[in-house]
């Protein structure tokens, strides 16, 4: 669970209690421990935080190189004319050439 403050706050800053801190608005609070989770779970009783939602970045997916082709289905050829977009290819960009041992 991440937590963020949302109000300036003095609370425990160490497994035994025995020292405090200054919680800054604004400042996220990590929940590693056992006592940082019951810190953070007082902080947001009192209002001084909140649970903030996580989004973990999302896999994409590579997608391989496909042809360009007409409205009957056939493939499109290259326009010479136009050297920086290669028309043959979807998104206007032929993949790279292998090579090969041979």
């Amino acid at each position: 669970m991440a937590v963020k403050m949302i109000r300036q706050a003095v609370g425990v800053a160490n497994r035994l209690g025995s020292q405090t801190r200054t919680y800054e608005a604004g400042e996220e609070l990590s929940d590693n421990e056992d006592w940082e989770k019951a810190r953070n779970a007082n902080f947001i009783d009192r209002g001084l935080a909140q649970e903030t939602k996580v989004v973990k970045p999302s896999e994409t997916k590579a997608t391989a190189p496909e042809r360009a082709r007409n409205a009957d289905g056939t493939l499109i050829g290259d326009d010479k004319s136009t050297p920086d977009t290669n028309e043959a290819w979807v998104g206007g960009k032929a993949p790279k050439k292998v090579k090969t041992n041979g």
